[in-house]
């Protein structure tokens, strides 16, 4: 099927299921999108946009229910509340009308019929780039796609780097990697992955307890490798609190505070491996002292000899910023960038999960189909069918888009 009889094929599905949500009860749905030209809206700074405004959303009201889909027309929340439809429309004009906001379209609807702007008696949504009527500037395709595209990816930009940039990095990298296309056996927005006790909502969940405490690296001294492993407990238990002690993140928000630290520490990207290298330099005293024997990367160190994400860090993330980011940098392509990851890291998820030979024949396995998009399915599958999950790779996926907004900005 043609990309563009699946993206009105989606959008009529995606109208049937609005319908369908408001069928006998008397909720309000809001439905928030990227206001993105494209016949694939699924990008970096479209997640991340929908994500925020999701949460944003939650702020203003208490939700009876949301659903989320990832599909050709990008990352869509659906959130139903018990709350009067018009109250909530003027909500969300006031969030539209933020200037990050006018790239997003936060549609109410109550029963069947969608309430706009007109019923409020406010203007209509205006053109993003010069101010003027949006449906007369699309009309008259008065700006490029490619003009458009470019400035959406620019405000997105700015909006990270702005107020709390270290809570937008976190969001940024962690839902971009929640929306990549093959889960490995990791968790996705379209897949539960190898995993029976968690779904999309328990990461979605995980990320809107924790990620607004990276901000607190503000606050605290960051040239102080103890006290960044303070806030790093202090967040895995929002996290385990979230989520009733399941593990989501806690590869991820150790690694993504060493990079947020190295960041806030040197100020830029080509100095933020030796940084990290310092900061963790007494890390490998893990394996001797007694409160960390219990821990499950101590234990296989012990038992194969495999420092894990420690080593990694120890060495100042090395193929990350050698080969992971130049690669990303150069391709823009998310699955081969995960595959690259795969193949080369020492990923104690998979050992965990299936020992130490079959941590080999992934990496093995990865490193033969990087190039050969046809197998990318069947090496999903074999993930799946054999209870594999490729999390600390994906932990280290989100610090590649983190690393890569950065390099933008500089």
């Amino acid at each position: 099927m043609k990309q563009a009889d699946l993206l009105l094929q989606q959008r009529e599905q995606r109208a049937w299921y609005q319908k369908n949500l408001l069928k006998d009860n008397d909720y309000t749905l809001v439905v928030i999108k990227a206001n993105y030209p494209s016949s694939d809206k699924r990008n970096l700074y479209t997640n991340y946009l929908c994500l925020k405004f999701f949460f944003l959303l939650k702020k203003r009201f208490e939700l009876v229910d949301y659903e989320v889909s990832l599909t050709l027309e990008g990352l869509i929340f659906y959130c139903l509340i018990d709350d009067d439809a018009l109250i909530i429309k003027k909500e969300t004009i006031v969030l539209e009308n933020s200037f990050i906001g006018r790239l997003v379209d936060l549609d109410v609807f109550t029963g069947q019929q969608q309430i706009s702007r007109v019923d409020l008696n406010y203007s209509a949504r205006k053109c993003y780039l010069c101010a003027a009527d949006a449906k007369v500037c699309a009309r008259l395709q008065r700006h490029s796609i490619s003009e458009i595209k470019e400035y959406f990816k620019k405000i997105v930009i700015d909006d990270v780097f702005s107020n709390s940039v270290f809570s937008n990095l976190v969001l940024f990298g962690l839902i971009n990697e929640l929306c990549k296309e093959y889960s490995f056996g990791t968790v996705t927005i379209n897949s539960n992955g190898a995993h029976k006790d968690m779904d999309k909502f328990t990461f979605i969940n995980s990320i809107e307890a924790i990620y607004e405490m990276f901000n607190d690296l503000e606050k605290i001294d960051t040239t102080d490798f103890k006290q960044l492993r303070t806030l790093g407990y202090n967040i895995e238990k929002a996290m385990f609190k979230r989520t009733n002690n399941i593990n989501t993140y806690k590869g991820a928000i150790f690694s993504l505070l060493l990079f947020l630290a190295a960041y806030k520490n040197v100020k830029t990207l080509n100095k933020m491996s030796s940084e990290i290298q310092r900061l963790t330099k007494n890390i490998y005293n893990d394996f001797k002292e007694s409160a960390y024997q219990n821990n499950y990367g101590v234990k296989i160190y012990h038992h194969y000899q495999i420092a894990g994400i420690r080593k990694v860090a120890f060495d100042g993330y090395p193929l990350l910023f050698n080969e992971y980011l130049p690669f990303y940098q150069r391709t823009l392509d998310n699955n081969q960038t995960f595959l690259l990851i795969i193949s080369s890291l020492d990923d104690t998820t998979i050992v965990k999960r299936a020992g130490y030979n079959k941590l080999l024949e992934i990496k093995e396995y990865a490193t033969n189909i990087i190039e050969d998009e046809t197998r990318y399915l069947e090496f999903d599958k074999y993930c799946l069918n054999n209870g594999i999950s490729c999390g600390g790779s994906a932990d280290l996926l989100a610090c590649v888009y983190v690393c890569y907004l950065i390099s933008l900005k500089e």
